[in-house]
């Protein structure tokens, strides 16, 4: 035997690529015409964001890369206090938006960043991943070779992944993704062909439904008769 998961979902009509050069979010965090590299959503312990932080602070010379942090978590005041610190203007670190405004976050990044720590590569698969694959974003994923997480950017041909605790590879796989428009072109079609094939609600939802009927489970599904029950009065 075993247990069987189903992954996360994402809204692929929500979530969606969105034009970068017309974004007024774009506009208003002076964003325009550069590749901004985002982290969103929970900075918790799980993660390793050290890796991200001294990478943005090995690129800080490159004036058309930008570090976009959004979110909150254990791990969210390390990394504004990094930026205060080091005095990095190729990073800012927001707070989490209303989730009005979560789509015309997502999908400013060019390359998405997912993490997760050392040890605990068995754990999860961050729901964040098919998020950022909606928005059209490649993805690097700074992950153990073993983890869920790569498996998922190998398998959908998004991006690329490198090991926790090495910010040198980090910054070298940013350069790497940003030094041929056709290959991040590339990567970031399949992220979204990707989100829609194998992480829309409507996709899990039935790899969910089949989950159960392997089970033996009766399903119910949209249109059919409820079974009755009768309550016995013995």
């Amino acid at each position: 035997g075993g247990a069987r998961v189903p992954p996360p979902w994402v809204d692929t009509e929500a979530i969606r690529p969105l034009d970068r050069a017309t974004s007024l979010l774009a506009e208003q965090l002076g964003l325009r015409g550069r590749h901004v590299v985002l982290c969103a959503g929970n900075m918790g312990l799980s993660q390793d964001t050290d890796s991200l932080l001294a990478a943005a602070a090995m690129l800080r010379q490159r004036q058309d890369v930008h570090f976009l942090v959004i979110g909150h978590g254990a791990r969210w005041q390390q990394m504004a206090d990094f930026q205060a610190t080091h005095g990095l203007t190729n990073l800012t670190v927001l707070p989490s938006q209303p989730p009005r405004a979560l789509p015309a976050a997502l999908a400013l990044a060019q390359i998405a960043v997912v993490s997760i720590g050392a040890g605990y590569e068995g754990l999860l698969l961050p729901s964040r991943t098919c998020y950022h694959m909606a928005a059209g974003a490649a993805l690097l994923g700074i992950c153990s070779p073993d983890s869920d997480l790569c498996a998922a950017i190998e398998d959908a041909g998004c991006g690329t992944t490198v090991p926790p605790g090495q910010p040198d590879r980090v910054a070298a796989a940013i350069e790497w993704l940003l030094a041929d428009p056709v290959r991040l072109a590339a990567c970031q079609a399949n992220a979204r062909r990707a989100a829609v094939s194998r992480y829309s609600r409507r996709q899990v939802t039935q790899a969910f439904v089949e989950m159960l009927g392997e089970l033996g489970c009766a399903v119910h599904r949209p249109g059919q008769r409820s079974p009755r029950f009768r309550i016995s009065r013995d």
